[in-house]
């Protein structure tokens, strides 16, 4: 199942290096860390999930984040966190996040039978006027007029390129730069800390 990998890192080696930190400062500096890694995973993790595309939710639901990750030995460690999609959403997520070829092979035809379902029920599904194909006015139960609606919408779908729409990219800019000012802002205070 494809994830995002964990772009909001923190490295604290060059700042024990720096400091040549005594345990107990550099487990208060860790957990500074840890904050500052946090905040910026949930603040970009909301932002991912703004600015998804929305059908009844399942891909914002199916977005999660996990914070803080902490790695490595001793007083080096890094502190990351991790955005990322679960289950079939992230299928379909990678689609709208990165686009899709033109001729590509038709999408799932369960998600998209729901899709059409929904549609024809609130009456936002209807064929537009230079649309050629027309539903086959044999289909006489509803259950065969819904199998060939989808059939054709994924057709079109595999034979259209589909948008990128890169909410992860954005999200990512943003998350890199926010975590980029928290991390300086504790960095500050806690070497005016060690000053005194």
């Amino acid at each position: 199942m494809p994830t995002m990998p964990s772009f909001l890192k923190v490295d604290m080696r060059d700042l024990i290096r720096f400091a040549h930190l005594e345990e107990k400062v550099a487990k208060d500096l860790l957990e500074t860390i840890k904050q500052v890694v946090a905040t910026a995973t949930i603040e970009t993790h909301h932002r991912v999930v703004q600015k998804q595309p929305v059908f009844k939710g399942a891909l914002r639901n199916s977005t999660k984040f996990k914070v803080p990750i902490v790695t490595g030995r001793g007083k080096v460690k890094t502190v990351s966190g991790e955005i990322f999609m679960v289950g079939n959403a992230a299928l379909y997520g990678n689609v709208q996040d990165l686009g899709r070829g033109k001729g590509r092979k038709m999408p799932p035809h369960a998600p998209l039978r729901r899709w059409v379902t929904l549609k024809l029920s609130q009456g936002k599904l209807r064929p537009s006027r230079n649309q050629t194909h027309q539903l086959d006015p044999r289909r006489r139960t509803k259950k065969a007029a819904i199998d060939q609606a989808t059939f054709l919408i994924r057709r079109k779908i595999g034979k259209n390129p589909a948008k990128a729409l890169h909410f992860f990219k954005q999200a990512e800019e943003f998350g890199l730069a926010r975590l980029n000012q928290l991390s300086n802002e504790a960095a500050e205070k806690f070497v005016n800390r060690l000053g005194r």
